[in-house]
Protein backbone atom coordinates (compact mmCIF):
# COMPACT_ATOMS: atom_id res chain seq x y z
CA UNK A 1 0.00 0.00 0.00
CA UNK A 2 1.39 3.40 -0.96
CA UNK A 3 1.83 6.24 1.51
CA UNK A 4 -0.89 8.26 -0.24
CA UNK A 5 -3.31 5.34 0.22
CA UNK A 6 -2.42 5.11 3.91
CA UNK A 7 -2.85 8.87 4.26
CA UNK A 8 -6.27 8.70 2.57
CA UNK A 9 -7.33 5.88 4.89
CA UNK A 10 -6.20 7.93 7.93
CA UNK A 11 -8.18 10.94 6.72
CA UNK A 12 -11.32 8.89 6.15
CA UNK A 13 -10.94 7.15 9.52
CA UNK A 14 -10.55 10.50 11.29
CA UNK A 15 -13.60 11.96 9.50
CA UNK A 16 -15.80 9.06 10.61
CA UNK A 17 -14.34 8.83 14.12
CA UNK A 18 -16.13 11.85 15.55
CA UNK A 19 -12.89 12.75 17.33
CA UNK A 20 -11.11 16.07 17.23
CA UNK A 21 -8.05 16.20 15.02
CA UNK A 22 -5.76 16.45 18.04
CA UNK A 23 -7.39 13.50 19.84
CA UNK A 24 -7.28 11.31 16.72
CA UNK A 25 -3.63 12.11 16.09
CA UNK A 26 -2.67 11.46 19.71
CA UNK A 27 -4.49 8.12 19.77
CA UNK A 28 -2.91 6.99 16.49
CA UNK A 29 0.58 8.37 17.03
CA UNK A 30 0.32 10.96 14.26
CA UNK A 31 1.86 14.42 14.22
CA UNK A 32 -1.04 16.88 14.46
CA UNK A 33 0.65 19.56 12.38
CA UNK A 34 1.63 17.12 9.60
CA UNK A 35 -1.83 15.53 9.54
CA UNK A 36 -3.45 18.98 9.40
CA UNK A 37 -1.24 19.94 6.48
CA UNK A 38 -2.20 16.75 4.66
CA UNK A 39 -5.86 17.62 5.15
CA UNK A 40 -5.28 21.11 3.82
CA UNK A 41 -3.46 19.79 0.76
CA UNK A 42 -6.25 17.31 0.06
CA UNK A 43 -8.84 20.06 0.41
CA UNK A 44 -6.88 22.38 -1.90
CA UNK A 45 -6.53 19.62 -4.48
CA UNK A 46 -10.25 18.81 -4.37
CA UNK A 47 -11.20 22.47 -4.67
CA UNK A 48 -8.89 22.94 -7.64
CA UNK A 49 -10.22 19.79 -9.31
CA UNK A 50 -13.81 20.94 -8.83
CA UNK A 51 -13.00 24.41 -10.19
CA UNK A 52 -11.35 22.91 -13.28
CA UNK A 53 -14.33 20.61 -13.84
CA UNK A 54 -16.80 23.52 -13.55
CA UNK A 55 -14.72 25.64 -15.90
CA UNK A 56 -14.63 22.87 -18.50
CA UNK A 57 -18.39 22.37 -18.19
CA UNK A 58 -19.04 26.07 -18.70
CA UNK A 59 -16.74 26.25 -21.69
CA UNK A 60 -18.36 23.24 -23.38
CA UNK A 61 -21.80 24.88 -23.08
CA UNK A 62 -20.82 27.83 -25.28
Amino acid sequence: MSSSEVRQMDIEAWQTSGMSLAAYCQEHGLNTKTFGCQLALKSTHLTASNNIRRFRQRMSCR
